[in-house]
């Protein structure tokens, strides 16, 4: 209250006394309400479009866990039948690995001219 005093005394010192300090009650209710309800619907703006926009919808979670998952893909691809164990999986990667190896080694004790396409003149 005080500083209301003080700028209704200092009056000559404010340019623009009429829009820091309002003519009555009501005039001040209403820009509070203003300024209020413009606020709100803002607010309100912000919420809708970050729970319609922001938000991963469903299918893009399932997508998403289907592709990082492992046990979620088999779940999904296969129902309750399906089981997933890391160790066969391990296996069956180490043996596809270990045969790729195989070919390229036997591909390398080929001859240059053998793998390259040229024949011997």
């Amino acid at each position: 209250m005080r500083l209301g005093h003080e700028l209704r005394q200092g009056y000559r010192f404010l340019k623009n006394r009429q829009r820091i300090l309002f003519g009555n009650r009501s005039e001040a209710v209403r820009d509070l309400l203003k300024t209020a309800g413009g606020s709100f619907v803002l607010i309100a703006g912000y919420i809708i479009v970050l729970r319609e926009f922001g938000a991963p919808t469903p299918d893009v979670i399932y997508d998403f866990r289907k592709l990082t998952s492992p046990d979620f893909k088999l779940f999904a691809t296969h129902g309750e039948l399906a089981e997933f164990s890391l160790g066969v999986s391990n296996r069956v990667k180490g043996v596809q690995a270990e045969s790729e190896d195989l070919a390229r080694k036997v591909r390398k004790a080929q001859p240059a001219e053998t793998r390259i396409g040229g024949g011997a003149y």
